[in-house]
């Protein structure tokens, strides 16, 4: 009697390590799509905090009444060195355009900070 694998069962071994392989490929990239867009929330915010840091420094230019906006580029934090000068967006795995924009806003008494999404492709 000789002893061995059949071709139905190697091939049905096949089939399941593919089925499992995919399942797992899956996992891995929702993973890292997850984390992309993670680490794109982080460099957002560190974005807004040199734009804080901005206005810790620059006060005197910060808008002071209720409404009233102050654009700032990303090119000149990056200048000040408020930002890495290397910050890339994880999502594109491109740099940040120093044209991108923080709009600093005054509402309810404080600085508000938000990075102009639509300024990201500029």
């Amino acid at each position: 009697m000789k002893k061995g694998f059949t071709l139905i069962e190697i091939v049905g071994v096949i089939i399941v390590l593919g089925i499992i392989a995919l399942i797992a490929i899956l996992a891995i990239n929702r993973t890292m799509g997850q984390n992309r867009e993670d680490l794109y929330a982080f460099q957002i915010k560190s974005i807004e905090e040199g734009a804080k840091n901005y206005a810790t420094r620059y006060a005197n230019l910060m808008p002071t009444s209720e409404g009233d906006t102050f654009p700032i580029n990303l090119g000149a934090l990056k200048e000040g060195g408020f930002v890495k000068p290397d910050i890339e967006n994880p999502l594109t795995r491109n740099p940040f355009p120093d044209c991108l924009q923080v709009i600093i806003r005054r509402r309810n008494g404080q600085l508000e900070y938000t990075v102009s999404e639509n300024t990201i492709d500029c």
